[in-house]
């Protein structure tokens, strides 16, 4: 007769947990929550729990970006997107802009520069200028010295639409009058740059952008303007407006215009620099904050290793701190700035930092949000191409060279949790914005092994055509109970999706102990995971059609813990997972 220890053993019994907390790389597996993963691929952490699929991309049009090679920045204003792409893969020897027109692409009209003297009668923007052959739009008006008032203003029209050469001779248009001082000059763009681009408002909302090889640049949607800082070098890489100014960074030089003026770099009209220690590598607003001087109002200058402050709103008042100075080393990655609401998110050599005001003190604190998954950010920091924020899904996006890529979902202020992606090209530059019907646009472009096309992400059911993969393993969980075995009988895993999807689930035993993993007959290719599954082949089961809110998959297996693997491959919708119901039978208790 069986004892009753060995009858109660034999009693079926249930464990519930939620699928939350993300991938943890770092937390001994014994005290890891059960919901977390060891490892996921192409599945992002929904804000109030739970796992879900990434959606696909798509090409934003069907026509590839004229040109060759990578692209070298994207855009989105007023409805067009804006790509950069140089106009050879080999030996280039520009760059070139492109707008989308609904059909294919239309390149940007660069426009060329018309020197004057001797203005007598002002020119006004949108005139035809003429030397009585050659013509060209007026787009900007720069006078550099004298006055039209006094018949002797000097200076630049910024022309676009030129036909023919003008010569050094009397030009005019419907109000304006002066003498031209020869053929005008074209504006070019000299290749293999990394554009940055910001909107701001000067008066009309207009796009502002810098690529460490040109001149930087003002965009309206019809005239294209190269700002000159006067600078002998004139290449900032990065590019900011703030405060009624235009900031570059030149290295570790900070350079910002007069008030409300983009154009101008005068000390006179309230342009100035600050310098830092490293080469600049971003720009970023920050909410809230104060000087020690009570000045509100801040810009956030980033380093490699150094964070400073800039507090104020002119030359007048600028105060540039350090942050170092009050112990901090902590810089940022190029690449990786973004605004999160109230957060100012982005790599540095420690892991992803969330820099946040402290309105008690009036000053900013930070901390390393990225600690779980450290040796990933080790293994891939030196790889960061790009970074966005996905406001629909309060996401930090964070993309590597090798196609990978990071998501940390965060409710309100709250780490949910961070989970990997990979896409069969890399997100080389990107950008997340707003259409004017307030929906969000996502655009990347990547290396150009794809041809050269701009891509809309979070869209469709595939990558362009290609199968999406997703992995969700599961942590191992020890059902309330460490050092009892348990024969598990199977799993009911909690499950919704919006079409007819297929997933593959399998399981390991005994934290992964090669001599207690299950084997079942059917096999899943895990490509490209054997250094994170092993190569010992997995059980799967396949659960097919629609989706219902349960679904049981059978196990068979004794031991102390189970993890569950997740795995699918195709273009079917994507699915969701909440929690998983484990059924089992306690066993007798582990000896030694």
């Amino acid at each position: 007769m069986p004892s009753l220890v060995n009858r109660a053993n034999s009693r079926r019994t249930t464990n519930t947990f939620v699928f939350e907390g993300g991938t943890d790389q770092r937390t001994p597996a014994i005290v890891m929550p059960p919901g977390k993963c060891l490892y996921s691929k192409n599945v992002y952490a929904k804000v109030k729990k739970g796992y879900k699929q990434n959606a696909g991309y798509e090409k934003y049009d069907s026509a590839a970006v004229p040109g060759g090679g990578p692209m070298r920045g994207v855009w989105y204003f007023d409805d067009k997107c804006i790509a950069a792409r140089d106009d050879l893969a080999e030996s280039p020897t520009a760059c070139k802009l492109h707008e989308s027109s609904g059909s294919g692409w239309t390149e940007i009209d660069l426009g060329a520069e018309l020197d004057f003297t001797a203005g007598t009668d002002e020119f006004l923007v949108g005139e035809t200028v003429t030397d009585g052959t050659a013509t060209g739009v007026i787009g900007r008006v720069q006078v550099d010295s004298g006055s039209w008032a006094t018949n002797d203003a000097a200076g630049t029209l910024y022309i676009f639409s030129v036909s023919g050469t003008f010569t050094a001779t009397t030009i005019t248009s419907t109000s304006g009058s002066a003498t031209g001082s020869g053929a005008q000059t074209a504006v070019s763009l000299s290749p293999s740059g990394r554009y940055e681009f910001d909107d701001y408002n000067f008066g009309t909302l207009k796009v502002y952008g810098a690529d460490g090889v040109n001149k930087a640049f003002q965009y309206d949607g019809t005239y294209f303007l190269q700002i000159h800082t006067g600078k002998s070098t004139d290449n900032p890489q990065h590019i900011k407006g703030h405060s009624k100014h235009l900031f570059l960074a030149f290295g570790p030089e900070v350079q910002f215009s007069s008030i409300a003026d983009p154009f101008t770099y005068s000390l006179v009209t309230g342009a100035d620099a600050v310098n830092t220690v490293e080469d600049i590598t971003g720009f970023m607003e920050l909410e809230g904050g104060q000087s020690t001087q009570g000045i509100t109002g801040t810009l956030g200058i980033f380093s490699k290793n150094r964070t400073y402050r800039l507090y104020g709103s002119s030359a007048a008042d600028f105060i540039l701190d350090n942050f170092a100075e009050h112990g901090n080393e902590v810089g940022a990655r190029r690449w990786s700035l973004q605004q999160m609401g109230s957060r100012t998110r982005y790599l540095d050599d420690v892991g992803i930092v969330d820099l946040r005001s402290v309105e008690r003190y009036g000053d900013f604190t930070d901390s390393t949000i990225s600690y779980d998954i450290d040796s990933f950010i080790q293994a891939q920091k030196n790889l960061v191409t790009c970074s966005m924020v996905i406001k629909s899904l309060s996401q930090y996006r964070l993309f590597f060279s090798d196609g990978r890529f990071l998501q940390g979902t965060f409710d309100t202020n709250k780490l949910v949790g961070w989970m990997f992606g990979l896409y069969p090209i890399p997100v080389t530059v990107c950008c997340a914005k707003e259409t004017s019907a307030g929906e969000e646009i996502l655009l990347f472009g990547s290396d150009g092994t794809d041809g050269g096309y701009i891509y809309k992400m979070e869209s469709g059911n595939d990558f362009d055509g290609h199968d999406i993969d997703s992995v969700i393993h599961l942590v191992f969980t020890h059902s309330r109970s460490v050092d009892q075995n348990k024969r598990y009988r199977g799993a009911t895993l909690h499950i919704k999706g919006t079409g007819s999807t297929e997933i593959v689930v399998s399981a390991e035993y005994g934290y992964a102990d090669p001599s207690h993993r299950q084997i079942v007959p059917q096999a899943v290719d895990v490509e490209g995971f054997g250094s994170i599954l092993g190569d010992v082949p997995l059980g799967s089961f396949t659960l097919g059609g629609r989706l219902s809110g349960a679904e049981y998959v059978r196990l068979d297996g004794v031991d102390d813990s189970v993890g569950l693997i997740i795995y699918s491959s195709g273009s079917d919708p994507a699915y969701e997972l909440d929690a998983a119901t484990l059924h089992y039978s306690p066993r007798r208790r582990k000896r030694g």
